[in-house]
């Protein structure tokens, strides 16, 4: 598996300035940590590797929604509505 890897695009979506030595650099860790992610493919597991233990999911309490007392203006002066401003990241 060898994927082609747009960093300039990457690098502009997470807001970061690299040189051309940069680019290459991180585009050679791009790769490799994609070589690494792609051995899960590779591996072989028996038929008791697809059962789920699915206990983590019963519910140990009702879940409700109650106020904390915490306003998001108590931390930031960029907020609008009661919610945070930030800038947008998704094209």
């Amino acid at each position: 598996m060898n994927p082609e890897i747009d960093v300039q695009k990457v690098a502009k979506l997470a807001r970061l300035k690299l040189t051309a030595e940069e680019e290459v650099v991180v585009g050679e860790r791009f790769k490799k940590v994609l070589g690494y992610v792609s051995l899960i493919s590779e591996l072989a597991l028996d038929q008791e590797g697809d059962q789920r233990d699915e206990t983590h999911l019963a519910p140990f309490r009702e879940d409700v929604a109650r106020p904390s007392g915490i306003r998001p203006e108590d931390f930031s002066a960029h907020t609008e509505n009661g919610f945070f401003k930030v800038p947008s990241v998704i094209e």
